[in-house]
């Protein structure tokens, strides 16, 4: 055997019926410099290896480990959804907003309705005069189908400030709007 590492550097028959067994201090030597090293793969979907715990609830990383306070903050953040989801609205009184709006107009309420549902009244003689709507909970444009069998639609273009909310109608078949009501 080398004394150089505890190593044993004498070759060894698998049909022998002796076991050479390393010192503790080539294990310990040995693991130390494993550690060292930078020889550790990564984990992924498919293989093994070491993964970075994270904290943060919003990461879409695949190489990320969340960690019980990050899993714990999920799970209260969808706990609070659903109660909120589950619990009637008790906003104020229903308001409306009277006009006439085709599309390249724009109808400015003076509250923020992000997630709340808005009733639109549509020009008379209409197959569904009333289309209650969901409206988005952040900027952008979306698209809804209309009430009715004529397959009307509109693409509706919501911007939301603390105290307001314009809606600008894009684009649409059917879109005539005289009345909005809203709760504030």
């Amino acid at each position: 055997m080398s004394n150089e590492y505890n190593k044993p550097d004498v070759p060894v028959s698998e049909d022998g019926d002796f076991v050479v067994v390393p010192t503790p201090k080539y294990v310990k030597k040995t693991i130390e410099e494993h550690a060292l090293s930078r020889n550790h793969p990564n984990a992924t979907l498919q293989d093994k290896g070491f993964v970075v715990l994270s904290n943060d609830v919003g990461s879409n990383s695949e190489t990320m480990a969340a960690t019980p306070k990050a899993v714990k903050a999920a799970y209260d953040l969808a706990s609070t959804a659903n109660q909120n989801a589950t619990k009637p609205q008790t906003k104020g009184s229903i308001k409306s907003v009277i006009g006439s709006w085709n599309v390249n107009s724009t109808i400015s309420i003076p509250a923020d309705l992000r997630g709340q549902v808005i009733t639109f009244v549509r020009l008379s003689g209409l197959n569904a005069r009333h289309q209650a709507l969901p409206v988005p909970l952040v900027d952008g444009i979306t698209e809804q189908r209309l009430a009715g069998p004529d397959n009307n639609w509109v693409w509706l273009e919501f911007q939301f400030s603390d105290n307001s909310t314009h809606i600008t109608v894009i684009h649409g078949n059917g879109a005539n709007f005289i009345q909005i009501f809203y709760r504030e």
